[in-house]
């Protein structure tokens, strides 16, 4: 919940214990794949939003955001977000913001043109590479030839942007995080499913 005064407390000593763990310049702050519905079904989370003049929940995103980007930025680390938040509210997200591409290639190209760093993720998801049957791609499974086809330079920035554009293109991580669990039965079945709700 975004208005819990206790929440910021534990966020800004995370932040200052990351950032005395890790000397990396960057700190991933996610912001994807928000579900906003719960925030709209209670009352008392309405009532804060109405009492502080925030007209939706992507309003109260914001307000959220916008506290923890200034964590980071007191614990003096450059912030990295997921695409999605550029796209609700790109409006708060200072200009120092990296914004990751996970889904959708064109955002590489919105991200830049922003004015903002970039990296690009889709693609090279690790735990994603079980090809089945001579298969190159499998429901949601990025096999490894998905991951050699991927073109990691940004599509064509807008009117002008060209090298600079180039220039703030930092690459593409590759993500070993395990999103779902293989079962192998036998020689050429492989059984692949999403993680269990928790």
């Amino acid at each position: 919940m975004p208005l819990s005064s206790p929440r910021y407390t534990v966020l800004a000593k995370l932040v200052e214990e990351f950032a005395a763990v890790f000397a990396d310049e960057f700190l991933h702050i996610g912001g994807d794949e928000m579900q906003l519905a719960c925030w709209d079904a209670a009352p008392h989370i309405k009532a804060f939003m109405a009492a502080n003049h925030l007209a939706d929940s992507v309003h109260l995103q914001a307000y959220f955001e916008t506290k923890f980007l200034k964590m980071v930025k007191h614990a003096k680390r450059r912030p990295i977000v997921w695409a999605d938040s550029l796209q609700a509210i790109g409006q708060v997200l200072p200009q120092n913001v990296v914004v990751e591409v996970w889904n959708n290639l064109t955002l590489l190209g919105e991200a830049l043109d922003s004015g903002r760093d970039a990296l690009l993720a889709l693609g090279w998801y690790l735990d994603r590479q079980v090809p089945v049957e001579n298969e190159t791609h499998w429901f949601w499974l990025d096999t490894w030839a998905d991951m050699y086809a991927v073109d990691p330079n940004p599509p064509s920035a807008g009117e002008g942007a060209g090298a600079t554009a180039h220039a703030r293109d930092r690459g593409a991580p590759s993500v070993p995080w395990k999103m779902a669990k293989t079962v192998v039965t036998g020689p050429g079945s492989v059984v692949a499913s999403p993680p269990p709700a928790p």
